[in-house]
């Protein structure tokens, strides 16, 4: 009985804190990333991950941009719905700051059904632009 407590608890938390960080994230835009290049960077991946679409691998696209959400100086996760195949996937494309050049790029895209049973990651690059 008590577990169940601390479980309901920690997910209470977790979708207060969720929502708290995509209202705060007005501070990243002195970072260097608006919300604006962000999203239309996140748009041109997609279109190049998806021109090696097969019926195996179908095509992403963005279903809806939520936020930026900066986690370090040189990391900022990029909130998002993502339309694979027939589902909704949620989750973050991660934008680093690369250390040679001081150009922000996205790393990665960690995204997610809400049953879990379906996921996407992967690791890609594209320069913010």
């Amino acid at each position: 009985m008590q577990k169940t407590y601390i479980f309901l608890a920690l997910g209470l938390l977790f979708a207060v804190s969720f929502s708290i960080s995509c209202s705060s994230s007005t501070s990243v835009s002195t970072v260097g990333i608006s919300e604006e290049q962000a999203k239309r960077t996140v748009e041109i991946l997609l279109n190049e991950l998806n021109k090696n679409s097969t019926p195996s691998n179908p095509p992403r696209t963005l279903a809806e941009w939520q936020c930026l959400v900066q986690v370090s100086p040189t990391e900022i996760n990029g909130k998002a719905v993502i339309n694979y195949s027939d589902f909704k996937l949620k989750g973050n494309f991660v934008f680093l700051l690369s250390v040679n050049s001081r150009q922000w790029i996205i790393d990665r895209a960690e995204f997610r059904s809400d049953s879990g049973t379906l996921s996407w990651n992967q690791y890609v690059f594209q320069k913010v632009e």
